[in-house]
């Protein structure tokens, strides 16, 4: 009962902890928890709108969000030296604003043409969005407490994400063009409506002159480099997640295939009761390097209990040993999470947080490019040896995280300079409720 109870109580004690957030913080979780209820109701209904009412195939969908995430890794350089050059926040906000219009351009898509020119287009705005908030929380937000509020902020995400899903089966249900276009329009205004609330974050000035990190910036800093892309290969456990495990199900064990609905939501909900748990104690790169070879190891050990589920004689054992594994990969999935922006936040050049972000997404861009062939394949293909051959790619992963993240750590004398990184800008000492509370700033010391 006592249990019960405080499941029970968990909102409150959520609420509890978010009023009184500094301004800055709050800002960020309103926006996360509007966007991500768009982005909920657009992944729902996106790819079956394009190949029903666009007169795009579903192989030319695919190619389409392939193509768009190799378009990044050419613009992503340019577009984190220009958000450092304007300013983080100006960047938000109007890369939120291209993305809200170009968002409303969908539903005029007819053929393949218009679609790969619109998506590509939207993939650098929707990039270029997300990578300059991440400068802009680098800027604004106390490093002690960097890890804590994206953490927060994924577990936001998390309740958008749900909603927007749930709420974007009324369009399925209707499957109209009008229902979807409905859908596509509102994610647009929702889109546009985070633009304007990012007006109320504090102005951070960009700097007129690129910080001297060579010729090609942070391409010019192969340890950190290294770092983001073994942390973005980790992160492949989403891939297993969405596309493996149900191929998995549905071919391979006696479960029955409606399971996987209840494993997503279980999924689901541990993000959003635990990943601020999970990042509590991560505050320093060797604690990152932990976390990040545990969430490995989690991951490896998910996937060897994924491939016994082939030998379960009935769906009531199939069923267990794949929650049993879903738990373990969620287990990996928040401490790899908390991991990765640890890294991302300590290694980044201080004065060059727009370049340094956009350079670390080119490993979850790379992961998005080849983790859905890749598990596909191992799983579909390979079957329970596939299963094997992703412990073994996630135990050589935690192997390599030790060297790579001890090189990246040795090295930052040579590639962000002692002493330049700059206390957060003042975020004032509102609240969310209001009230005044400190402002997070550094104590004493940088870090």
């Amino acid at each position: 009962m006592a249990s019960f109870r405080g499941v029970a109580g968990w909102p409150s004690r959520w609420w509890a902890s978010v009023r009184d957030l500094p301004k800055v913080e709050a800002i960020l979780l309103v926006n996360t928890l509007v966007g991500c209820v768009g982005f909920g109701l657009y992944t729902a209904v996106s790819v079956i709108y394009f190949s029903t009412f666009a007169d795009v195939s579903a192989v030319q969908v695919g190619l389409g969000f392939s193509l768009t995430a190799s378009v990044w890794i050419f613009a992503a350089s340019p577009v984190g030296r220009l958000i450092d050059r304007i300013g983080p926040r100006e960047m938000t906000i109007g890369a939120g604003a291209v993305q809200g219009l170009l968002l409303a351009c969908l539903p005029l898509i007819n053929g393949v043409a218009s679609f790969l020119i619109l998506m590509c287009t939207l993939g650098i705005a929707e990039r270029g969005a997300s990578v300059s908030r991440e400068a802009l929380l680098a800027q604004l937000v106390d490093d002690k407490r960097r890890v804590a509020t994206a953490a927060r902020s994924r577990s936001i995400a998390n309740i958008g994400l749900s909603v927007g899903t749930a709420l974007a089966g009324v369009a399925l249900a209707v499957n109209t063009r009008t229902a979807f276009v409905v859908l596509l329009v509102t994610y647009a205004a929702l889109t546009l409506g985070v633009s304007a609330i990012s007006l109320q974050y504090p102005r951070v000035p960009g700097r007129r002159e690129t910080v001297r990190t060579g010729p090609r910036g942070a391409f010019r800093d192969p340890p950190f480099l290294a770092v983001s892309i073994l942390s973005g290969l980790v992160s492949i456990f989403d891939t297993v997640l969405v596309i493996g495990l149900p191929l998995w199900i549905a071919h391979h064990t006696n479960a029955p295939a409606t399971i996987f609905a209840g494993l997503m939501i279980t999924n689901t909900l541990l993000v959003v009761l635990f990943q601020v748990r999970a990042a509590r104690n991560v505050k320093s790169v060797p604690d990152a390097r932990r976390a990040l070879i545990q969430g490995s190891l989690a991951a490896a050990l998910a996937c060897a209990i994924f491939g016994v589920t082939a030998w379960t004689d009935t769906a009531v054992l199939a069923g267990a040993v794949l929650s049993a594994g879903v738990l373990l990969l969620t287990a990996g999935e928040l401490r790899a999470a908390a991991a990765d922006w640890s890294l991302r936040f300590e290694l980044a050049h201080p004065d060059a947080q727009g370049e340094y972000g956009a350079i670390h997404s080119l490993g979850s861009t790379i992961r998005s490019i080849c983790g859905p062939v890749l598990v596909t394949y191992l799983v579909g293909v390979w079957t329970g040896v596939g299963w094997l051959a992703l412990v073994v790619i996630f135990l050589l992963l935690a192997a390599a995280t030790g060297p790579v993240v001890g090189w990246a750590q040795r090295t930052r004398v040579r590639y962000t300079p002692a002493g330049s990184n700059p206390e957060p800008v003042p975020s004032t000492i509102d609240s969310v409720a209001g009230k005044a509370v400190p402002t997070a700033q550094p104590e004493g010391a940088t870090r």
